[in-house]
């Protein structure tokens, strides 16, 4: 994403202006991004687009920021997510036992078809990794 990102003259990731990219390392993020506050250095963050693996643990980090920090705050960027279902049309079985995890609460910010397929893959015991969307110059 970095590689493309620089490529990039507006800065922009399917049409959402980029300011700063955070590598969360899965959980982990969840406690650190409170330092974020740091690293804007007094500048305004009026959104913050989250986008994780298609699973319920991505899910989960995305359900733990958002209840944390605001679900105005942190949201999902939905285009992203959006080009990893066109990017999997026959996602893997998932290799670790994970929890299910409320889904409402990240389901909510996209539209019903979309829902209906994400639901499907998880309930499933399927999922999408973030990688498989392969950042291409947009036209």
């Amino acid at each position: 994403m970095v590689k493309f990102m620089e490529r990039k003259p507006k800065r922009q990731i399917y049409g959402i202006n980029v300011d700063m990219l955070i590598y969360g390392e899965g959980k982990k993020i969840i406690n650190s991004y409170s330092f974020i506050e740091e690293v804007a250095m007094d500048k305004e963050i009026e959104k913050v687009y989250y986008f994780g693996d298609l699973d319920y643990e991505g899910i989960g980090i995305y359900n733990s920021l958002s209840l944390k920090y605001g679900k105005d705050l942190i949201v999902p960027h939905v285009r992203l997510y959006q080009e990893l279902l066109k990017a999997a049309k026959k996602p893997p079985k998932l290799r670790t036992n994970q929890s299910e995890v409320p889904l409402e609460p990240f389901l909510e910010h996209f539209d019903e078809e979309s829902r209906r397929e994400i639901a499907a893959i998880l309930y499933d015991g399927k999922y999408i990794p973030q990688e498989a969307v392969k950042f291409v110059p947009e036209k």
